[in-house]
């Protein structure tokens, strides 16, 4: 489990942000909301220590340590090598967390995910001939392929359009079923939010923020059109983001 105790974030004399509480389980997504400069980029760069911050945040009762912790990023722009294959690509992070080549089973196991993914047919292409949602399926067998310790989206879907993203969105959760993971999800996107997540962070201007569970909690899916309360809900989630965010 994820937690994260009476986080304060500053730069100089500017308070960025302030008693954030909250925890991720290994069977939960978060997905983080907010206005341009909310934090959420601060937030999870203090997850991982790229900053300093006060406060207490840790994994599994521990403080994360980068080099014991796998914490895969999957960032807007899928962060993949343009001179490196797409299976390429896809060992590369395997090989830099064992420190190794990796064995037959172990690239067996990469091409499954490739398959479920439905890249497989793209291993030896290169990022630059493959379209964003291949390159979005990319990132995320890249990012799954070392079972991560805790799993972070950076508006990994932001990008795609409507059609793609729903593809991309409705794999990721085929594979996160499979193996559930502590996942945060920044976004901006109000429906994504209530697709891909179990709660959800909203944060304000101040840097406080609140805490709420999906209101959809039982129903994680990528298809909420048969669902009749989907609609209030998003609603009930942008009354909630307006008020927040004018205080």
């Amino acid at each position: 489990m994820l937690k994260v105790r009476n986080l304060e974030v500053s730069y100089g004399n500017k308070i960025v942000l302030k008693d954030i509480n909250f925890s991720v389980s290994s069977n939960e997504i978060l997905a983080i909301i907010g206005p341009s400069g909310a934090g959420k980029t601060t937030l999870i760069k203090s997850i991982v220590k790229l900053i300093p911050f006060h406060g207490e945040i840790e994994l599994n009762n521990h403080e994360i340590d980068l080099g014991i912790t796998t914490v895969s990023f999957v960032p807007q722009n899928y962060g993949l090598l343009p001179w490196k294959t797409v299976e390429q690509n896809i060992y590369l992070a395997s090989r830099i967390k064992k420190h190794s080549r990796l064995s037959k089973h172990q690239k067996e196991k990469i091409h499954e995910l490739m398959r479920e993914l439905k890249i497989d047919k793209l291993s030896k292409k290169f990022p630059n001939f493959i379209s964003g949602g291949q390159a979005q399926r990319v990132a995320l067998a890249r990012s799954l392929s070392i079972s991560p310790d805790l799993l972070i989206f950076d508006e990994a879907f932001s990008a795609l359009d409507p059609v793609v993203k729903k593809t991309a969105e409705r794999l990721f959760l085929n594979q996160w079923r499979k193996n559930p993971t502590i996942t945060i999800m920044v976004t901006h996107n109000l429906d994504e939010a209530l697709k891909l997540s179990t709660k959800i962070l909203v944060l304000k201007n101040n840097g406080t923020g609140i805490i709420m569970e999906n209101p959809l909690i039982n129903k994680l899916s990528d298809d909420y059109s048969d669902d009749k309360n989907y609609f209030d809900c998003l609603s009930f989630l942008q009354k909630e983001v307006d008020d927040t965010w004018e205080n």
